[in-house]
């Protein structure tokens, strides 16, 4: 089963300026999705329903699974900060 990644504008801008490394391994991720969402170091966030959360490294992709429509909405890709969530 394949799934549909959509990427809003606004958080490919956001992967254009991380460093190269990073850049790539963020990437390489956001195409295992189209395989499997569910793969990976990832956690639901708190109490809200279909947001999930994968770590990668230093960064944090911040997504909703929509299984009826087989679609991942990436929300958010972020550092790891002391105040991310």
């Amino acid at each position: 089963m394949s799934w549909e990644v959509r990427i809003p504008k606004n958080v490919r801008k956001c992967i254009k300026r991380f460093p190269k490394e990073d850049r790539e391994r963020v990437i390489e991720t956001l195409r295992d999705f189209v395989i499997d969402p569910w793969r990976g170091d990832i956690a639901k966030i708190g109490e809200k329903d279909n947001l999930w959360r994968r770590r990668i490294g230093n960064y944090r992709i911040s997504y909703s699974i929509f299984i009826n429509l087989n679609v991942v909405e990436i929300k958010d890709i972020k550092r790891r900060t002391s105040n991310t969530y």
